[in-house]
C-alpha cells in the first residue's frame, strides 16, 4: 500500500473485559499476515497488555511477524505535552506503516481523548450489557435519552478533525464476547446494536466471541493468524471472526482513499 497516509485504527471503550486489547492484537497480526506494514502504539499504561503480548511474541519466536511498536506512558505529562508526544509517536510510525493500531486505556483519560482525535477508524468492542456506556436508553425502549460521555467525546473529536481539514472518523462497534445462546437472544442483541447504530452513526459488526482459544493464544504471544495445520471447528470459526473484522476495517480504508482521490 503506497501513496497515502497510514490508516489509524484506535481501539477504545470505557469498560473492562470487552476484549479490546485481544481484538487489537488479532487485527494487528491479521493485517501483517496480509502483507501490510503495521505499527502499534500502546497508550494503556494501566496494564500495557499490548506491549506485554508483543514481548511474549518475540520471546516465543522471533520469526513470527511483528509490527513496529511504541509504548507511550502518560504519567506526569500535561495535556499539551501529551498531545505533542502522541503526535510525534504517530509521525514516527507513519514513515514505515500502512496501518497504525492504537490501544487506549479504559475510561475517558486525557490521552485516550487525544488518540481518538487522530483516528480514521474507531473500533469499540462491547458486550450487550455494555450498551449503556454509549447512551442512556429510555425505559423499555432502545431509543436514546442521552448520549454517554464516550459518545460525546467521539463527536467532539470528529468536529476537531473537520476543523483540521480531515473527514470524521468512521466508528465500528463490535458485538463482542458473545456466548452460545438461543437464536432469539442473538437476534435481540443484534437488533439492539442495529437500532443504536442508526441513531448514533456507528457501523455494527460481529466481534470476537467468548472463546478460550483467544485468551490462551494471547497469553502465549500468538493469535489465530499463527495457527497452522489441520484446524478444528473453533479455530476455523475464530479465524473467520477475525477476518470479518479486518474486511470491515479495510473497506473503510478503501472508502477513505476513494474520498481523498
Amino acid at each position: 500500500m503506497t501513496g497515502t497516509d497510514p490508516h489509524i485504527i484506535v481501539f477504545g471503550n470505557t469498560v473492562h473485559g470487552a476484549g479490546k486489547t485481544i481484538a487489537a492484537a488479532q487485527i494487528t497480526t491479521g493485517l501483517l499476515g496480509l502483507g501490510h506494514r503495521v505499527g502499534t502504539l500502546d497508550l494503556d499504561e494501566d496494564n500495557e497488555a499490548l506491549s506485554l503480548f508483543l514481548h511474549r511474541r518475540r520471546d516465543l519466536d522471533r520469526d513470527l511477524p511483528q509490527p513496529l511498536h511504541l509504548r507511550l506512558p502518560a504519567i506526569g505529562r500535561d495535556e499539551k505535552t501529551l498531545q505533542n508526544a502522541v503526535a510525534l509517536a504517530l509521525a514516527e510510525l507513519s514513515t514505515g506503516c500502512d496501518f497504525i493500531i492504537v490501544d487506549t486505556p479504559n475510561g475517558l483519560q486525557p490521552i485516550a481523548h487525544l488518540a481518538h482525535g487522530y483516528a480514521d477508524t474507531v473500533v469499540t468492542p462491547l458486550r450487550e450489557e455494555n450498551l449503556p456506556t454509549l447512551a442512556s436508553l429510555k425505559i423499555n425502549s432502545s431509543r436514546i435519552e442521552t448520549p454517554a460521555e464516550y459518545a460525546k467525546m467521539l463527536e467532539e473529536q470528529a468536529l476537531r478533525r473537520v476543523d483540521r481539514g480531515n473527514t470524521p472518523a468512521q466508528w465500528l462497534v463490535l458485538r463482542s464476547r458473545t456466548v452460545n445462546k438461543p437464536l432469539s437472544g442473538k437476534k435481540h442483541q443484534a437488533d439492539m446494536f442495529d437500532k443504536l447504530s442508526g441513531q448514533m452513526g456507528f457501523m455494527p459488526a460481529n466481534g470476537l466471541s467468548e472463546r478460550k482459544l483467544y485468551n490462551e493464544l494471547f497469553l502465549q504471544g500468538r493469535t489465530v493468524q499463527d495457527l497452522t495445520g489441520n484446524f478444528d471447528l473453533p479455530s476455523v470459526a475464530a479465524r473467520q471472526e477475525v477476518r470479518a473484522i479486518i474486511c470491515a476495517i479495510t473497506a473503510q480504508h478503501k472508502d477513505r482513499v476513494k474520498d481523498a482521490s
